[in-house]
């Protein structure tokens, strides 16, 4: 099987390396806007970088980093940190047309080459689609869309997705150094009951709700308020992710609170310290659900679990082994591989 990856920084191309990789299969990786090679991670001897001298005449498959919403909406937006009463303005870091213009490179490569499938990876933090992005991708980039794996994929925003093959794809992590310490050598506890009986919280405290956004809510904030009333004893982090995460490990528990995007950098990091996750419920489509001890909507809900986690020692146990259970099963590259080209049957 010959497969070629396409997308704008060798971040993404990294990620996918791993999930693709198999010593019987060719991987090529064309990256846009950068051709340095140093940093480009392979995870087989059939993996390598190509430029447009080097690629192959015929690929089974072709997989394209996009985020169709962004060929038509590049909104700016507010973030505010209320405990600072700090407002950030931010926009994407790019413009509509830059980001159009980048990937109208990829309609470049596409016409050098014949293809059997073509798979689109969307990594956006926006959960819903809007037509023109397809329209743009099918006009200028290509006509065929076999496969899209949709990372925040979430159960409400499911009628923008009925028109293409949308797939969940809550596998897909936010860096490769995610894929190190989540898939291929993540932290496995000896004792778990030797850690501090409580939870951990890291991350930024947001709260924003601006109109036309809705897939964007997010109340961090008030929500973290709120469950620190009931439950005293959370340990609030304040470090560089590579210290957090090494912190983690002292607890028994991390809470996972939504952001801008409902499945976030926490959901990898915490889980690949072996720590148990106090997950805020949401609508992102996952394999399977966590323990129902696990999972909260409200302050009270979190604070009633907790509890029962922190004092019943058998309940604890049982979520635990669960969580262990569910990430063996589902969060591997074997189960990840077979799912992307199973969707496409």
């Amino acid at each position: 099987m010959k497969s070629l990856i396409l997308s704008l920084d060798q971040n993404m191309s990294n990620i996918f390396n791993y999930f693709l990789c198999d010593e019987k299969d060719t991987i090529h990786n064309f990256i846009i806007n950068d051709s340095n090679e140093q940093t480009l991670k392979l995870y087989n001897k059939n993996s390598c970088l190509v430029n447009e001298n080097s690629l192959l005449s015929e690929y089974d498959f072709v997989f394209m980093f996009l985020e169709p919403l962004h060929f038509v909406d590049n909104h700016m937006y507010t973030k505010w940190l209320p405990s600072g009463n700090t407002v950030i303005k931010s926009s994407a870091s790019t413009t509509i047309e830059d980001y159009r213009n980048n990937c109208r490179k990829y309609k470049n490569i596409l016409s050098k080459i014949k293809y059997s499938k073509i798979i689109i990876v969307d990594t956006s933090d926006r959960s819903i689609y809007k037509d023109g992005g397809f329209e743009f991708i099918r006009s200028n980039i290509c006509s065929q869309i076999d496969l899209i794996l949709k990372r925040e994929y979430r159960r409400t925003y499911e009628y923008s997705y009925k028109k293409e093959n949308v797939k969940p794809f809550p596998y897909m992590t936010f860096s490769s150094e995610h894929v190190k310490k989540f898939y291929i050598d993540p932290y496995h506890e000896k004792n778990i009951h030797g850690r501090l009986n409580c939870s951990t919280w890291a991350g930024a405290e947001l709260y924003r709700v601006e109109l036309g956004l809705r897939d964007e809510w997010v109340n961090r904030y008030y929500m973290l308020r709120a469950i620190e009333k009931l439950d005293n004893s959370i340990v609030k982090v304040n470090l560089p992710r590579d210290q957090y995460m090494e912190c983690f490990k002292k607890f028994k528990m991390f809470i996972h609170l939504n952001g801008t995007g409902h499945l976030c950098h926490r959901f990898f990091e915490g889980l690949s310290t072996d720590t148990l996750m106090l997950w805020q419920e949401n609508d992102v489509i996952l394999p399977s659900s966590f323990h129902e001890l696990c999972v909260f909507e409200h302050p009270e809900e979190y604070a009633h679990k907790v509890n029962i986690l922190k004092t019943n020692v058998y309940a604890f146990n049982e979520a635990y082994a669960h969580q262990r259970e569910l990430i063996k099963k589902y969060f591997n590259q074997k189960y990840i591989k077979d799912f992307i080209f199973n969707s496409l049957k």
